[in-house]
């Protein structure tokens, strides 16, 4: 996912590069640099109206997702951790990731380092200290927290594909105003040969629209 979003970024650098390299030859901000920004608007201006929404409402739907996906992730995060303390007697302070999953993959940390002991994962076990102590009151209790900590964690997940795909929705928006731009300047230029078959002479026509 990181490699994913590391390419987004390097295509949207070069695209700006490229487009304000070539900005110069009009007035005001390119369309292109407008739907980088804010997709949809570059299609706005170049009075695709139907295009620009699409975008628009791709950006609004996505940005939503993103918003609500990590808002409720973070609340299922706090009752997550209230319910440990509850039923597990955990200190939830400055707790790393991997704590939360081996909270809920082991009913007692002397179980767990117990079990670490026999594989000869010296490293992996938690200090003798009151802070990173903890003991499941059952194992119905420690599943119910699995359960949240499974779902905070989707939502995480969930609420980075929906940013990947904002990030997307920026390019793909950039790339049409740049085709649709392209586009409009081929319609300004015509070229017409022209036969006159009493002379046999061959003309050409080009005209530039302004």
């Amino acid at each position: 996912r990181f490699a994913m979003e590391k390419k987004f970024k390097l295509a949207l650098l070069i695209l700006v590069a490229l487009q304000l390299a070539s900005a110069g030859q009009g007035k005001g901000i390119s369309p292109v640099v407008k739907s980088l920004l804010v997709p949809g608007s570059g299609e706005y201006q170049l009075e695709r109206p139907q295009r620009g929404r699409l975008f628009v409402l791709t950006e609004i739907t996505l940005a939503t997702g993103i918003a609500g996906s990590y808002i409720w992730s973070r609340q299922i995060d706090t009752r997550m951790q209230a319910f440990a303390a509850d039923f597990a007697q955990v200190d939830p302070t400055a707790k790393p990731d991997q704590f939360w999953i081996d909270l809920g993959n082991y009913s007692s940390r002397d179980d767990f380092n117990d079990e670490h002991l026999r594989w000869r994962q010296i490293e992996q076990l938690y200090p003798k200290e009151e802070a990173w102590d903890w003991q499941w009151e059952s194992d119905k209790k420690r599943s119910e927290f699995r359960d949240y900590r499974v779902r905070r964690d989707w939502l995480k997940k969930t609420g980075g594909f929906f940013a990947g795909a904002l990030v997307l929705n920026h390019l793909v928006s950039a790339i049409d105003a740049l085709y649709l731009t392209r586009l409009s300047a081929a319609d300004a230029v015509a070229y017409r040969p022209q036969y006159n078959p009493i002379t046999g002479s061959l003309s050409h026509s080009l005209t530039i629209s302004f």
